[in-house]
């Protein structure tokens, strides 16, 4: 299926292919703010399509588009009506257990552990005292669930559909049952627990997405008590100092899954960081399980995000000229790399990204891996008007600049570093249904698609060979999922962008060879008449049939509609 380097058969039906609807249009239609889904946006195709020469790529990111489509259940969500069973009290605390030891969640700071312990104490000693208690239900429930899933994961035959079903069904369901009351409750701080909560459970690879919904409504309960405020009045004694402590990092937990998400999904963030009096915490509650370091650089990152998503993927980017927007970027990309050099020595990943599981227990490497991860996400987020070519145009139609030049190459190798250094980490990821999302899929493939962009842009670098291994990593990362799910999430964008790379590079250093080979023999007169004549090669096999790329544009571009969202 591709123009000029392909057969002319290939190519005549090519230019007569008409193209077919597919589920993308939701991703380019919808979503387009996604920055980490860039390289599927019209432009990004186009650019895809006219540097290959090929429409192979539209088609790519078609069939990827309607992998993306999130999983529903089968049955109708529950309404209060339809809790199920609670467990027994010894399983009950057998999840529990399971919950703080192996769940990445209980170390967040959203749920101090000897308070929920008491209170789930009380409920059994008296149940009829949370009846009616929608945020208690919701809060033991979604832990219920999370513990489970956890101890399901550890039976090795219990297949994928199985574990996430059961968990889910057993007790989440519980939680949702009472969702509607939980969102009408006046507001408390275990409303904001139980919904922040939520939002992490289904993270979990395969949920529903509905994160949006649950983690806003954390965030609104969270501002409605006032937690993103400093109250000194609670620090008259000991044990209100505590309490207040345990508020202000349910706060800062809140507001770092909700810059997280909305840096991921492009969505406005609904905090105002200039409201916010409250300072991250140097020390945790006592008894407590939260994870000192890792949090406060979550807290920390989560805070530049908010300026990404400000300054970098608003409208305000585009408003801004070249070298303003040149100093924002590497005001930002210090504050980011600063961040990385502040890690301790156990959330470091290592140069080759080796984790084992007796320094690093499963808790503990979610923890690295979110922060290694989020933090060389951002960086690709910050750079890519200076990375990605259909971004970067604007910026440079306005003649030579010496300035924009030098930070084109910077933006380049930071992304191009970046990009490498979390495909290297994709090996240490371990893929089940309690794996976050974001950790599964969503940085893999921002990874995978900023370094694909890189190798089309220079198909002949030495690193070139190397690069496409790490796109393979990737490719098997993926392809265990499929089997690990039963195809059920089943994402081949990564193998098959990896195979038109690697197709583009071989024909790119081919005719690299015959044109070095050509100038040898040819001599300098002949060398200097047809440089007149040639672009400077760049891999692009188009320039041979400048027609059928228009051809191949015109279809794509009635492929994917235009729009104006976002980075996409």
């Amino acid at each position: 299926m591709c123009l000029s380097t392909q057969a002319a058969s290939d190519k005549g039906k090519d230019d007569a292919r008409q193209p077919q609807s597919s589920g993308l249009g939701s991703v380019t239609e919808v979503e387009d703010a996604r920055v980490w889904l860039s390289t599927c946006s019209n432009a990004g195709v186009a650019w895809v399509c006219e540097t290959t020469a090929s429409l192979a790529f539209a088609d790519i990111a078609e069939r990827f588009g309607g992998s993306l489509q999130p999983w529903t259940p089968t049955s109708p969500w529950p309404s209060l009506g339809a809790a199920r069973a609670e467990p027994s009290e010894e399983t009950a605390w057998e999840y529990v257990n399971a919950f703080f030891e192996n769940c990445w969640e209980a170390r967040l700071g959203l749920i101090h552990r000897p308070d929920f312990e008491a209170q789930l104490q009380a409920h059994f000693l008296d149940d009829s005292s949370s009846g009616n208690d929608y945020a208690e239900i919701a809060l033991r429930n979604v832990v219920f669930a999370a513990g489970y899933r956890s101890i399901l994961l550890k039976t090795a035959k219990i297949p994928f559909h199985a574990v996430r079903k059961e968990a889910w069904e057993g007790y989440f369901v519980n939680a949702l049952s009472v969702l509607t009351g939980l969102l009408l409750s006046p507001s408390r701080l275990m409303v904001v627990q139980a919904l922040a909560l939520m939002a992490c459970y289904v993270e979990g690879l395969g949920s529903p997405d509905i994160q949006r919904v649950l983690c806003h409504n954390a965030v609104h309960a969270a501002l409605t008590q006032g937690l993103h405020l400093d109250h000194e009045s609670d620090h008259r004694t000991s044990s209100s100092s505590d309490d207040r402590l345990k508020k202000t990092w349910v706060w800062w937990a809140v507001y770092a899954l909700e810059k997280h998400f909305c840096l991921v999904s492009g969505r406005p963030s609904m905090i105002d960081d200039d409201m916010i009096r409250a300072s991250i915490p140097s020390h945790v509650p006592s008894n407590s399980t939260i994870y000192l370091e890792a949090n406060t650089l979550a807290a920390r990152h989560a805070k530049i995000c908010s300026r990404i998503l400000r300054e970098i993927m608003s409208t305000k980017a585009y408003r801004l000229s070249p070298h303003a927007l040149l100093r924002v970027v590497n005001d930002i990309d210090r504050q980011l790399k600063s961040l990385l050099d502040d890690f301790p020595n156990d959330l470091q990943v290592g140069a080759l990204a080796k984790l084992s599981e007796e320094t690093h227990p499963m808790a503990h490497r979610i923890h690295t891996l979110y922060l290694y991860f989020a933090i060389h996400g951002s960086l690709l987020a910050l750079h890519s008007h200076f990375f990605y070519p259909w971004l970067s145009a604007r910026l440079c139609d306005r003649g030579p600049d010496a300035g924009l030049e030098a930070q084109l190459h910077s933006s380049s190798k930071t992304v191009t570093e970046a990009a490498r250094k979390m495909l290297l980490a994709v090996r240490t990821v371990t893929t089940n249904a309690a794996t976050p999302t974001w950790l599964a899929v969503t940085y893999p493939i921002y990874a995978h698609l900023s370094l694909f962009v890189h190798v089309l842009k220079y198909p002949t670098f030495p690193t070139a060979s190397a690069d496409l291994g790490l796109l393979d990593i990737c490719a098997g990362h993926f392809g265990y999922i499929d089997f690990m799910t039963s195809s059920e999430i089943s994402i081949s964008l990564a193998r098959e962008s990896v195979g038109l790379a690697a197709k583009f590079v071989k024909a790119a250093n081919k005719r690299h060879d015959k044109d070095q080979t050509s100038r040898l023999s040819h001599g300098r007169g002949t060398q200097s008449t047809n440089s007149q004549s040639k672009r400077p090669d760049n891999g692009n096999s188009q320039n041979t049939h400048p027609r059928s790329v228009s051809a191949a544009l015109g279809q794509v571009s009635g492929h994917f509609k235009a729009n104006s969202l976002g980075l996409c």
